[in-house]
């Protein structure tokens, strides 16, 4: 007999979102999500493993008439499911949901539970919200930027260079010059409203080849909105000494008052303050605390 497995049990903030009705954040539930493969025997009599698939279900802590209305207004849309926990961001995509409510003898509704399933390879969790990315080993269009990262229009200089640490692959380089605020960030999806701790890291190599001398550099995390304008602004200045490489970190609770679509993971030069050239890896962006880097 198949065995079910929970791909993830416990708090986590839900969002909702489909082109047509934008998004909707339900706040906190305790959610569920168990996957359910689907074995048969075959004419030798093997176990074969034929599918997989998953059932979702979250309740909903607190709600009212407004969010009952908006929920009926998704009945016969697919959604994508945001759950952001306490230490990774799944996401549901284009499946159909169902909800009921329970009513005490007031009639008034004290419980709400939504519900959904669908093909297994449907549901994605993240621990680190850059992976893959934050090893900087793709740059499909050869721009010098990898795979998922953008850039200012006035950083200097950024290239694919062979990694500085043990394990080998690709490390990203960047060149900064003053007078200009200068930067390369990655977006990745985390709909939340209120605190929320994140931790942000990478390993840098300073001034491998272009600027000599001791310097800084900014490492950040960035809350922004759905139309992509910034919320917060949460960064930390890291000194290094010439020819340093190290691995650098910050670990903060962000706090919005309105709902925060995605988190950014920024490195920059203080509004044009600092100049410097250095090399990156190993990127993490993670909810919680920060984890040692693995492929995951």
């Amino acid at each position: 007999m198949a065995t079910d497995l929970d791909i993830f049990s416990g708090p986590a903030q839900i969002t909702l979102y489909d082109a047509t009705n934008g998004y909707l954040h339900l706040g906190w539930c305790e959610a569920r999500i168990k996957e359910k493969p689907k074995k048969v025997k075959s004419i030798e009599n093997q176990t074969l493993l034929i599918e997989k698939s998953f059932d979702f279900n979250a309740n909903v802590i607190q709600f009212n008439e407004n969010i009952l209305n908006n929920l009926a207004a998704r009945n016969t849309t697919k959604q994508t499911v945001y759950l952001v926990g306490l230490d990774s961001v799944l996401t549901l995509s284009d499946i159909f949901l169902f909800y009921f409510t329970e009513r005490s003898f007031s009639s008034k509704p004290h419980r709400l539970t939504i519900a959904g399933s669908g093909s297994a390879d449907l549901v994605a969790q993240q621990v680190n919200l850059l992976h893959p990315d934050g090893k900087f080993e793709n740059d499909s269009n050869s721009d010098g930027l990898a795979d998922g990262w953008v850039k200012s229009a006035s950083v200097n200089s950024v290239e694919i260079r062979t990694s500085f640490l043990s394990g080998g692959g690709n490390a990203q380089y960047i060149y900064y010059t003053t007078g200009s605020d200068q930067n390369i960030q990655y977006r990745a999806k985390a709909p939340f409203i209120g605190r929320l701790k994140v931790s942000a890291s990478v390993y840098v190599k300073f001034d491998p080849d272009v600027i000599t001398g001791n310097g800084n550099l900014c490492l950040g995390c960035y809350t922004r909105r759905e139309d992509g304008s910034f919320i917060t602004f949460d960064y930390e200045i890291f000194s290094f000494n010439s020819g340093e490489q190290k691995r650098i970190s910050f670990t903060k609770t962000l706090n919005v008052t309105e709902l925060a679509i995605e988190l950014t993971f920024i490195i920059h030069n203080k509004g044009g303050q600092y100049a410097f050239d250095a090399l990156l890896d190993n990127a993490q962006l993670e909810i919680g605390k920060l984890s040692n880097f693995k492929e995951y």
